[in-house]
């Protein structure tokens, strides 16, 4: 487990700003990159951890507000995007490494506050959205880049403070949550976009400085745990999410309904899914018979459902005309726990 901050003591070990720990005593690792100022960012790609902050040395080198470290030495590869401002989000995807933060250039172009940089180079690559503020999150999920932060545009498009851009081309897709505060943290599961802030309503509707919004709408889910001082806002820096539960920290004594003092174990929403039953049927010799497949929603979905389904030869096949081949795509209406049949 790595770890990233303003520390300079931790796991039992003098290490500034940076440490590997033991995901299992919580002791510190001898990886040691000793960073001058606080790690604001980290991601890990394979034998390379990516650091961002407001250091100016890093890993044994001068490495301006970005840098790869060797994930067994800690020392800093050849890698150095050199950014003018510090770094505040990190994501890795491919050979691409997208940033975000309070920079206006980086990788050797003018990009503000959000870039993507080629992963062997460093080079800023084409894609460039243009936030008009800070960047404090990125996550990527194929073809889309989620950003949160204190922007009021990004990717050409009126976006408040949550966008979803194209991977590829660098514009804002149509999804539009609009928060009303900034967005800290986001974090993916399934089609489920959990974002973190602080903010008061997002896609219209009251949320305490964390949500759940749908991945393909942008609509915020029935999840509303909140994070709150009693009376006022809380905040949220940080999420991340394991099976079942989503792990919120930041500045907040209420969370979920209970006291919980900067750290919170919320239960995620279930993800419906989609069950089929097995089916049989003799071939028989002569005539036609008709074999119906039915599927069901494990529960109510707040969004349509759709599955993809096509028939495949096994012992019976196709071309001995044992069967008729078929496919489609069957949808399961929004909050209905039906049952479909094809």
């Amino acid at each position: 487990m790595y770890a990233g901050g303003t520390f300079t003591n931790i796991g039992g070990q003098a290490r500034n700003r940076i440490a590997a720990l033991d995901a299992s005593t919580g002791a510190a690792t001898s990886w040691n990159p000793n960073s001058d100022v606080g790690v604001l960012a980290l991601a890990v790609n394979g034998t390379t951890v990516y650091a961002g902050g407001a250091f100016t040395t890093i890993g044994g080198q001068a490495r301006s507000k970005i840098a790869a470290l060797d994930a067994g030495t800690g020392s800093a590869t050849s890698w150095n995007p050199v950014a003018n401002g510090a770094v505040r989000a990190l994501a890795v995807s491919g050979t691409t490494v997208y940033a975000g933060g309070f920079f206006t250039s980086i990788g050797g172009q003018a990009r503000n506050r959000i870039a993507a940089l080629d992963a062997s180079t460093g080079s800023a690559t084409a894609w460039n959205p243009n936030a008009t503020n800070v960047v404090y999150a990125l996550i990527v999920n194929g073809a889309t880049v989620y950003a949160g932060g204190s922007f009021a545009i990004v990717g050409g498009q009126i976006r408040s403070k949550i966008a979803a851009l194209d991977a590829t081309t660098g514009l804002a897709t149509p999804w539009n949550p609009n928060a009303d505060g900034n967005a800290y943290a986001l974090a993916l599961s399934g089609n489920t976009v959990y974002a973190g802030g602080i903010f008061n309503h997002v896609a219209g509707q009251p949320r305490r400085s964390i949500a759940a919004l749908d991945a393909t709408s942008g609509l915020a889910t029935s999840w509303n745990p909140g994070a709150t001082y009693p009376g006022s806002f809380g905040v949220v820096y940080a999420l991340a999410v394991s099976p079942g539960t989503v792990h919120a920290g930041g500045d907040f004594n209420v969370a979920g309904n209970f006291p919980r003092q900067g750290i919170a174990y919320l239960g995620a929403p279930a993800e419906p899914y989609v069950s089929i039953a097995d089916r049989s049927m003799a071939e028989g010799n002569s005539g036609t018979r008709t074999l119906t497949v039915y599927a069901s929603l494990s529960g109510p979905a707040e969004v349509s459902v759709s599955v993809d389904y096509a028939t495949s030869d096994s012992t019976a096949t196709v071309a001995n005309q044992d069967y008729v081949a078929a496919s489609g795509t069957l949808t399961f209406a929004p909050a209905r726990p039906a049952s479909r049949s094809t």
